[in-house]
């Protein structure tokens, strides 16, 4: 049997979101319990700009000309991270985004944030003790005409092995795109520089675990050399796919 990735504590209908937020849950990783997280499921046609008042989000500046689907993702988003900062305590704090669009954590937080169509989702941690990497990707699946362009993602090796293991291929390709997103979160913040798909090799994937195994083909920092394994999780709601990658360092 699988262990669940996520262990939830709360599940929550907002009354203060007139329908935009559908559900929430909040929680821990069941690996990481010092790991939390906070998960909503929203409706992008119940958006209205008035949303970001009743909720206490701030409105950026760099919204003013998105699209209604973009705002919607955003506040989604922000409320998932203003949850997860005030269960830590953390209220009435603005995590703005840098201008490579990543979120700015708090002083001595390490923190994730991903959102597809329906599905946003934030991890935080403290990372006074202990140094986090956290990396998290939510994903609607692909379809069957959507996973044919996978030579920007996958290599020969790593087509061969999505095919093989016993997942339908735009699933399994949606994993796999899943959880490269989630490693260049993960690293982003450390290494501060772009690096593609092709940086990181699929070596396992395992529905019986529900892991995923990558190997860096190049190096990127001192740290993170050609050679290096990383592994992560991931979780099937069909059609929803969402991974995580945690590492710790000093």
């Amino acid at each position: 049997m699988v262990m669940p990735l996520f262990m939830p504590l709360t599940i929550q209908f907002p009354s203060d979101s007139n329908g935009f937020i559908c559900q929430a849950w909040q929680g821990y990783l069941a690996e990481r319990p010092q790991i939390i997280y906070c998960q909503v499921c929203f409706n992008a046609n119940k958006y209205c700009d008035d949303l970001f008042v009743q909720l206490d989000i701030n409105f950026p500046e760099r919204l003013i000309n998105a699209v209604k689907k973009r705002r919607a993702e955003y506040l989604a988003g922000r409320y998932c991270v203003q949850q997860v900062l005030s269960t830590l305590g953390m209220k009435n704090i603005y995590v703005a985004s840098d201008v490579d669009r990543m979120p700015v954590w708090p002083l001595g937080i390490a923190g994730s944030l991903s959102h597809s169509k329906r599905y946003a989702i934030a991890l935080v941690a403290s990372a006074v003790a202990t140094r986090f990497y956290l990396g998290v990707d939510t994903e609607t699946s692909v379809s069957r005409k959507e996973s044919t362009g996978t030579e920007m993602v996958l290599n020969m090796d790593e087509l061969r092995l999505l095919k093989q293991c016993g997942l339908p291929f735009e699933l399994a390709f949606t994993v796999a795109f899943s959880m490269k997103e989630s490693l260049y979160k993960a690293l982003y913040p450390e290494i501060r520089r772009f690096f593609g798909f092709e940086c990181a090799s699929i070596t396992i994937l395992s529905i019986a675990t529900g892991t995923v195994t990558l190997t860096l083909m190049e190096s990127l920092s001192d740290v993170w050399q050609i050679g290096k394994t990383i592994c992560g999780r991931f979780t099937i709601n069909y059609p929803e796919v969402t991974t995580v990658i945690v590492m710790t360092g000093r």
